[in-house]
């Protein structure tokens, strides 16, 4: 009897024993985005059990785990400090595949903080180390960051590659030879959803949604947190009914957060639904139980934007004096925090307000604000992107270096021919200079032209920029169209030019914008009178050419510039390419 019960005893505890920790670490990377709170435990547990019998690879991945959880926890500072710990332990160990991991990790905490000029470099170079390391865990997770940030920021342009590489790097995951840290599978369809649903592509951004919502992982959290995404979406689709079904779907999976703060911003997404659909009294609610939860952990930037909420709340209330007293105090607070973007929404959410009450003079004057605001974001975004381009020719830079470096060594000593070589190349360098003195008049009047026609170019971008603020200023509608004509030879561009001028009116604006492109701006004209005008020049062009020309068509709204508009027109021209299945050829193939 005693020894059946020891059988049993050895039976019941080996497994425990042989299981390696490399595979309790696999299982802990779902269980990170599932339960955060159960997994920091875990991972604890883990080191302080079997600290001293863990690899140094083994360690590092587990330290990899536990940062990814800091970030799920909120705990952004936490995270970057055991994230610079790693990567510089990956480095002394020499590890290196793990240092993409922990770039990742302190790239996203420092995104969440909003410290960009730190965050997107960060990216960059854990995208580009992926690459070199064959990581594509690592890889796949920080193009979807990066597709994301590009996403919320309107990059649209650089998006598209990214989710193309994602979506393709994503199915090799668990072909590299040591599991790191991956995303969820659920995840990536949401972020491919947003980045279709953002451009305007409804049809591609439901079906990713689909893919999302549908996904082997997507369970417990991750589904809830999907749904509320899927609910959103629906309602700005018209899908009503679809809306209410995912929200209350979502509400009733809410218990499946084992963490406060994840609860607490589920909290907020609940009310900001209810808001769209009219429900003030329920989205107080929520909006009050997530300020709870998220006051107690310290986070003042997430409370701010709640309080947005909650004044836009007051407002649909009928009562102004409580909401108007939520906007003082949170604009006081985003301006301490130099929070411009939030800023910016603050001061059109009053504009629109004093709007509403006739009080013209104020409502120009938050419009005024808004306006600095807008420009105060766009400078720090702007140098955090420099910073993360500077951070890429760096980078580039550093590996020629090291190129010619191993060239450098590789050569053998100097020979009996070097000095004859001299010669040769000093010939050279004469005849060179011989050649710069001769041709010097001709490139002085090559300068003059290249100074006539820039000159020709500022002064066209000065004529387009005053047609921009007189639209904005007077309040009326503007409309740009941008087509491609770099296959027309210059006669068939006479041809169109002198055929545009009968089409267009006088107070319109027609311009060779480059050496490929045509810019129409048509003052007074809205959406429907730009399809006119593009079938109208669309008849012209079938005269001279039978290539088929896509007219990029955006409508100008108040804090657009001239770029952004021209940007808007090429983003609707590929859109277009796509759906003549001209560009999305991967992501079909993805989905199937």
């Amino acid at each position: 009897m005693d020894f059946r019960y020891l059988v049993l005893g050895l039976l019941l505890w080996l497994p425990n024993v042989h299981s390696s920790p490399m595979k309790q670490m696999d299982e802990l990377v779902p269980l990170i985005s599932q339960s955060p709170s159960k997994a920091y435990e875990k991972i604890n547990y883990l080191q302080s059990k079997q600290s001293d019998t863990l690899s140094p690879r083994e360690s590092l991945r587990l330290n990899v785990l536990k940062c990814f959880t800091l970030i799920t926890l909120g705990e952004s500072k936490a995270a970057i400090n055991l994230a610079l710990l790693g990567a510089a332990k990956a480095k002394s160990s020499n590890i290196s595949e793990a240092q993409p991991y922990f770039l990742t990790c302190m790239s996203e905490a420092n995104i969440d903080l909003g410290n960009f000029k730190e965050g997107l470099p960060l990216l960059d170079t854990s995208i580009a180390l992926s690459k070199e390391y064959q990581q594509p865990q690592a890889l796949s997770y920080a193009l979807r960051m990066r597709a994301q940030h590009g996403t919320n920021s309107e990059d649209y342009g650089s998006v598209i590659e990214d989710l193309r590489l994602m979506l393709d790097v994503y199915r090799d995951i668990f072909t590299q030879k040591n599991n790191w840290f991956w995303s969820s599978e659920a995840y990536i369809y949401l972020t491919a959803a947003n980045f279709w649903y953002s451009s305007g592509d409804l049809e591609n951004g439901l079906k990713y949604l689909s893919l999302s919502l549908n996904a082997k992982d997507s369970i417990g959290a991750i589904h809830h947190r999907i749904l509320l995404t899927a609910s959103k979406i629906n309602f700005h689709t018209n899908n009503f009914e679809i809306s209410k079904a995912q929200l209350t779907e979502a509400k009733a999976s809410i218990s499946s957060l084992d963490s406060s703060l994840e609860m607490a911003y589920s909290y907020a997404i609940i009310a900001s639904i209810h808001v769209d659909f009219g429900q003030f009294n329920q989205a107080e609610s929520f909006v009050l139980l997530a300020l709870t939860k998220m006051k107690s952990r310290f986070k003042f930037i997430d409370v701010m934007r709640v309080n947005r909420l909650l004044a836009q709340i007051k407002f649909s209330q009928g009562k102004p004096e409580e909401a108007l007293k939520l906007m003082k105090t949170i604009v006081a607070q985003a301006n301490r925090l130099k929070q411009y973007g939030d800023l910016k929404e603050f001061y059109h959410i009053l504009k629109d307000y004093y709007l509403s009450q006739n009080d013209y003079p104020k409502a120009y004057e938050y419009l005024n604000k808004a306006l600095e605001a807008t420009n105060e974001a766009n400078k720090t975004l702007n140098s955090a992107r420099f910073i993360q381009y500077k951070a890429r020719l760096d980078r580039q830079a550093a590996l020629n270096n090291k190129d010619k470096f191993s060239e450098f060594k590789s050569k053998p000593t100097r020979n009996l021919l070097y000095d004859q070589w001299m010669i040769v190349a000093a010939t050279f360098v004469t005849l060179i200079i011989i050649a710069l003195f001769v041709l010097g008049n001709h490139r002085k009047k090559l300068a003059t032209k290249r100074k006539a026609k820039a000159n020709e170019k500022r002064t066209i971008f000065t004529q387009l920029d005053e047609i921009l603020n007189q639209a904005k200023f007077n309040e009326y509608p503007l409309s740009l169209l941008l087509v491609d004509i770099s296959k027309l030879t210059d006669n068939q561009y006479e041809k169109l030019e002198q055929g545009g001028n009968d089409v267009l009116r006088e107070q319109d604006f027609m311009v060779r914008y480059s050496d490929t492109e045509w810019l129409i701006l048509l003052p007074h004209t809205t959406n429907a009178g730009c399809h006119r005008i593009i079938r109208q020049f669309q008849i012209n062009l079938k005269q001279y050419t039978n290539d088929e020309h896509i007219f990029g068509m955006s409508s100008l709204q108040q804090f657009d510039s001239l770029d952004s508009l021209i940007k808007r027109a090429n983003l609707d021209r590929l859109t277009q390419f796509k759906n003549r299945q001209i560009r999305v050829n991967s992501f079909e193939s993805q989905a199937s």
